[in-house]
């Protein structure tokens, strides 16, 4: 076997940009998903784009997916859930089983593991009625029917007056056990609140958050933006509860302010809550696997800087939202950095 056979372990975005950047360099890519075809949770999320480009990344991946799928040096193999791997002296022999439980192996030099995340189950916070009441729904929800109806008039055809997006749900709270941040959240709320204002200029649109957190290029100057020009409310704090009225035939928020500690109720005719992102659902076996550790929350460890996306396994390397939360564009510039150290790492 020579040294350019390269196992990437999952077909989202940061899968997508590893394979293509090691196949440029000459390398046999194997690139295997367990999902029916690649394009991982960021194929879902819809372009945000008005008159000018607002850089949500979403066009990233479909045009990923056409790279790879054209890319000669890149083999697709989906519908396969890893299930053993073992040492062959200068690689790995990768084993996966697919729904009949046919097994396939892969010989790989290097395994590139680019799982991605898993989204926050709002239904775990009873307090927000997800799933229980109308009228509320997750910002991804809201991607997702955006993308399928082509804007937000035809996902929502009824008449609305105001929208509240709820920042922060699962993410920097002791219950779940989750007190990172999502890192993507400020930016994403923001850019989906933008994506209304454009098509219901009169709809009133708050955002209630814990603080903003400034990750991304520009986000300051965007969000300042937004609120001065576009109307956009803010409202410090996190609510506790949400709840439909029905004979309001509103949803209402209940939330603490921050001002004079008082306990204020809102309506509103919808509410979305931005949800936070946690480890993938395969990561604790895939280290176990593979035998690579995992930090404080429970993502793929590996935070030498100087050594990117190396794990406590020689030849196994993570890239992208599984060794922590990231948008689309900070994804694809980890598998980048991760990819040259591949490479590197198959000269030696």
């Amino acid at each position: 076997m020579g040294k350019d056979n390269i196992l990437v372990l999952g077909g989202g975005i940061a899968g997508l940009t590893s394979a293509l950047e090691l196949a440029e360099s000459g390398n046999q890519v194997f690139l295997v998903d367990k999902e029916a075809e690649v394009g991982g949770y960021a194929a879902q999320y819809c372009c945000k784009g008005l008159e000018l480009c607002q850089k949500c990344g979403a066009c990233f991946v479909a045009q990923a997916v056409d790279q790879v799928n054209n890319h000669p040096k890149v083999s697709i193999f989906c519908g396969l859930q890893i299930k053993s791997s073992q040492s062959t002296g200068d690689g790995f022999k990768v084993t996966f089983v697919n729904d009949r439980g046919e097994e396939s192996s892969f010989d790989a030099n290097a395994v590139v593991v680019a799982t991605g995340f898993t989204p926050f189950d709002a239904t775990k916070l009873l307090a927000y009625g997800y799933k229980v009441y109308q009228g509320i729904y997750t910002a991804y929800d809201l991607e997702q029917m955006i993308r399928e109806k082509g804007s937000f008039k035809n996902a929502f055809p009824a008449e609305i007056e105001k929208i509240a997006f709820v920042q922060c749900v699962g993410s920097r709270s002791n219950y779940p056990q989750q007190d990172y941040c999502c890192r993507v959240g400020c930016m994403y709320t923001v850019r989906l609140a933008r994506l209304i204002r454009e098509e219901l200029p009169e709809v009133a649109l708050d955002i209630f958050y814990m603080d903003l957190q400034n990750f991304g290029k520009g986000f300051m100057e965007y969000k300042n933006e937004c609120i001065t020009d576009l109307n956009i409310n803010l409202i410090l704090g996190r609510p506790a509860k949400s709840y439909y009225h029905p004979l309001k035939k509103k949803v209402l928020l209940q939330h603490e302010s921050t001002v004079d500690g008082e306990i204020y109720e809102h309506e509103y005719d919808m509410v979305f809550l931005a949800i936070g992102s946690q480890p993938g659902v395969d990561t604790q076996n895939i280290a176990n696997i593979f035998n690579i550790d995992l930090n404080e929350d429970s993502f793929f460890n590996c935070e030498n800087s100087f050594n990117p996306g190396a794990t406590s396994q020689k030849g196994i390397f993570a890239a992208g939202a599984c060794t922590g939360p990231r948008d689309i564009a900070a994804s694809m510039q980890h598998a980048k950095a991760v990819s040259l150290n591949v490479i590197d790492y198959l000269k030696k």
